[in-house]
């Protein structure tokens, strides 16, 4: 087995390191073999790894095909030779499903794109910036225009509740003297 250093890798959104090679299917796909694995007790990066690999080699050993351009020889080959990246993919996978649920999926609201709808209801709210790239700086805006929009209503409320209280200024009628 080579374990060379694959230059793809960015701890911080594992779709743009190592599984950038793979189409989004095979990424979903992955993600959910590598959590999978993990909760079945393989928790070490190393542990993970060498469960998957024997376990995409298990899935056709049995009908006896293994070419070189099948779909897991093609995924045992990307962990092969591009161990270090794999690693740390397994590392971030650990790290990931560690979180608290909340903060899990802060993480994954971070790195998808806005929905259309997200985008729509950030115009509504008066937004007229740049569109943010990903599904968690929608929710940011919305969060902080929202928040403004109720301080300025707040704001307005309190105006408008003084202006009522307050004591009439300006000329006092006088009885007409004549």
């Amino acid at each position: 087995m080579s374990h060379s250093t694959g230059d793809v890798h960015d701890s911080a959104s594992p779709s743009d390191g190592w599984l950038k090679q793979f189409s989004p299917r095979i990424r979903t796909s992955f993600g959910l073999i590598f959590r999978g694995e993990y909760r079945r007790g393989y928790g070490t990066p190393e542990a993970l790894l060498r469960r998957i690999r024997s376990r995409l080699i298990r899935e056709y050993y049995p009908n006896a095909v293994w070419a070189a351009g099948t779909r897991n020889a093609v995924h045992v080959s990307a962990i092969d030779e591009q161990y270090e990246s794999a690693l740390q993919y397994a590392m971030w996978i650990i790290e990931d499903e560690q979180l608290p649920p909340e903060e899990r999926e802060a993480r994954k609201a971070a790195r998808r794109p806005p929905t259309p709808g997200q985008l729509a209801y950030l115009t509504g709210l008066g937004y007229q910036g740049a569109a943010p790239e990903t599904h968690g700086e929608v929710s940011r805006e919305i969060t902080r225009l929202k928040k403004e929009k109720e301080a300025r209503v707040a704001e307005m409320r309190r105006r408008f509740s003084a202006t009522k209280r307050a004591p009439a200024t300006g000329a006092q009628s006088q009885p007409h003297k004549g």
